[in-house]
């Protein structure tokens, strides 16, 4: 089961994403970022409690639900979020796949340049990760539209 990923975002930032991070708590952890289109610093983290999960959509977000159901994970439950990035451009199982996107140009939101990569790592997440969750939100692409 795979319990760490790399991100890429449109802001030119490189997260890293445990399932388990140096507290013991899910980390979302920017660690590198090319130019000034970020407002959030190199290793900056998303916030993360005891039982956060990590969500995956348009962005990644950390949040924790301890009684709302899976299905009603919508757009609109936003406050329930304790942090987010901004839009994905692809999702990365190495930090060098994740590094070499950064140096091209024009990067956009789930980049068709990254899709095969991408679905990998969804793929691997799929419906039933103990962390990780792919948002269900039928008004987000949900990264080229996967649906496990």
């Amino acid at each position: 089961m795979i319990m760490e990923f790399h991100a890429v975002t449109v802001s030119e930032s490189h997260y890293e994403v445990k399932g388990v991070g140096k507290d013991g708590y899910p980390s979302v952890k920017k660690i590198s970022l090319r130019g000034d289109r970020s407002g959030a610093n190199v290793g900056t983290e998303l916030l993360s409690v005891p039982d956060a999960k990590i969500g995956i959509g348009y962005f990644i977000c950390t949040y924790k639900l301890s009684d709302l159901e899976r299905s009603a994970l919508i757009a609109e439950a936003s406050n329930w979020w304790m942090g987010n990035t901004s839009d994905i451009v692809a999702l990365f199982k190495t930090s060098e796949e994740a590094e070499k996107c950064l140096t091209f140009e024009s990067l956009v939101p789930a980049d068709e340049r990254w899709e095969k990569e991408t679905r990998k790592v969804l793929t691997e997440i799929g419906d039933y990760h103990p962390v990780f969750t792919i948002f269900p939100d039928s008004k987000s692409p949900l990264l080229f539209e996967v649906r496990i």
